[in-house]
């Protein structure tokens, strides 16, 4: 009787209903593919499509693939389920828009491995290209790995990151108003003592997404996260309605300053670099205050938002 494999590897098909390119999946399917074959472990890929395009990639691109029918779930719906499926301890996560760099997922487990007592690791993803846009978006997006270091993490990204199976069971990811529930479910994870450590060796490489789309999301989930979770600091605003959304931007704002300073080396700037950025913060932060204007019109109660079509 053969032995269960050690690590599962589980690959979402959420984005493509968002519009990641068919081409940039089938890549992620091959890397995942060879990772699963060198960890000696299996790979999962959970179809929220349905019909033949996803099943006939997975066929051409990993064919030892296991398709778990997801059609109709949400982002972390549909990776709760591949959590329930997966056979190994140790889970993997990758996106279908992420191209993963180096040594991964060796250096997730190998990251998993060194904190038992954790939860999981998260490793370090940021957009494609090395120009200012690019730098910027990864901060206002994945600010939370900055400064770039191992240590616990109070938001990760479900698109690069690893788990015990265990520790995941017993603390999933809830359902909620947002898209993406990582964020508060690294809050319970470090609320309980298990924290998502940064893995920072561990790099994905994510397709830039519309920018008008993705600010306009974000600020969104930004209302929606503190409805999600109404212990965050933040929360206290929302008792002013619409006119707390200036308050939420200044927050931001100050934020992204920070934490460009922090990782503007990181992410290929020099100081020219860092100070074009910093003037193009308050720019497109001015989108995320659409989507946070659009949360107030819209209530707690409507269904995950996926931002303004460009």
């Amino acid at each position: 009787m053969s032995q269960p494999p050690r690590v599962s590897l589980i690959i979402e098909t959420y984005n493509l209903v968002e519009g990641t390119d068919r081409g940039r999946f089938a890549d992620a399917l091959r890397s995942a593919s060879v990772a699963a074959r060198e960890c000696d472990g299996e790979l999962l890929v959970t179809d929220v499509c349905g019909g033949n395009d996803v099943a006939r990639l997975v066929a051409e691109a990993a064919p030892d693939a296991r398709l778990l029918h997801a059609v109709g779930m949400g982002y972390d719906e549909a990776k709760m389920l591949a959590t329930a499926a997966a056979r190994g301890e140790s889970l993997v996560y990758l996106d279908s828009d992420c191209e993963p760099l180096g040594r991964w997922p060796h250096e997730l487990l190998d990251a998993l491995r060194a904190h038992p007592d954790s939860a999981g690791v998260g490793g370090f993803t940021r957009y494609r290209g090395r120009g200012v846009l690019s730098a910027l978006m990864s901060v206002m997006d994945f600010g939370f790995f900055y400064p770039l270091r191992t240590r616990p993490l109070a938001c990760y990204a479900f698109n690069n990151a690893a788990f015990h199976r265990r520790a995941l069971v017993a603390c999933p990811v809830e359902g909620g108003p947002l898209r993406c529930g990582c964020f508060a479910h690294a809050q319970a994870l470090l609320r309980q003592g298990t924290p998502v450590m940064l893995a920072p060796a561990a790099v994905a490489i994510h397709d830039l997404p519309p920018i008008v789309r993705e600010r306009t999301r974000q600020g969104h989930d930004t209302i929606a996260a503190c409805w999600a979770n109404p212990q965050l600091p933040e929360a206290r605003w929302l008792v002013l309605g619409i006119l707390s959304v200036p308050l939420f931007l200044a927050m931001r704002m100050v934020l992204d300053g920070k934490r460009l300073v922090l990782g503007f080396r990181d992410l290929g700037l020099g100081v020219g670099g860092l100070a074009a950025a910093l003037a193009l913060v308050p720019v497109l932060r001015l989108l995320d205050g659409v989507g946070m204007v659009h949360a107030f019109c819209v209530g707690r109660h409507a269904p995950p938002w996926g931002g303004w079509p460009e």
